[in-house]
């Protein structure tokens, strides 16, 4: 099995991990989870099934961002990921 960058290092979050985290009561977050991505309180996670699963480290990135709206959120982070893996443009020297 190969480990690539997509793949957490850590375990997922359920609902009650997620909610303690965040000292909100699991409907808040629930709450949260329901409305659209790019609604202002919407929060980063995922579905297996009907089970709400949550990145611990996308959550505490989201939260320490000021909990902006998810699609702002992913939009931002995919561009600061673009801006690290972007390969330096270095000219080389013109010989004479």
């Amino acid at each position: 099995m190969s480990n690539n960058s997509t793949t957490p290092t850590v375990p997922l979050w359920d609902l009650k991990a997620c909610a303690s985290f965040l000292n909100v009561c699991e409907r808040t977050v629930q709450r949260a989870v329901a409305l659209p991505p790019t609604a202002h309180g919407s929060i980063p996670h995922a579905r297996v099934g009907r089970a709400l699963r949550f990145d611990p480290d996308e959550i505490k990135r989201w939260f320490w961002a000021g909990g902006p709206p998810v699609a702002e959120f992913r939009a931002n982070a995919r561009d600061m990921r673009q801006e690290v893996t972007k390969p330096d443009k270095q000219e080389k020297p013109k010989q004479a």
